[in-house]
């Protein structure tokens, strides 16, 4: 089993023109079938989305601010497990 965090986010798609951020994480197993095909087999543990307080236009950005916030849950997730 892996934990898994995705991560997303948009610039000015509010009506105010603030930027969303969001992320969740999952806890994947993977495997092969017999015919060596790939499978994801996984349970969402905890999502976000939320808005942010700043108006951000870079892409780059807004996804590091993303995984600021998701990475201390997955720290403190796997530190459980």
């Amino acid at each position: 089993m892996k934990l898994f965090m995705f991560i997303d986010g948009s610039f000015a798609n509010n009506k105010d023109l603030s930027s969303q951020l969001g992320y969740e994480i999952m806890l994947i197993n993977e495997s092969y079938d017999d015919d060596n095909r790939f499978i994801i087999r996984g349970n969402l543990i905890y999502w976000s989305s939320t808005k942010s307080k700043r108006v951000i236009r870079s892409v780059l950005v807004l996804e590091i601010y993303g995984m600021v916030g998701g990475v201390d849950i997955v720290l403190a997730i796997n530190s459980t497990i």
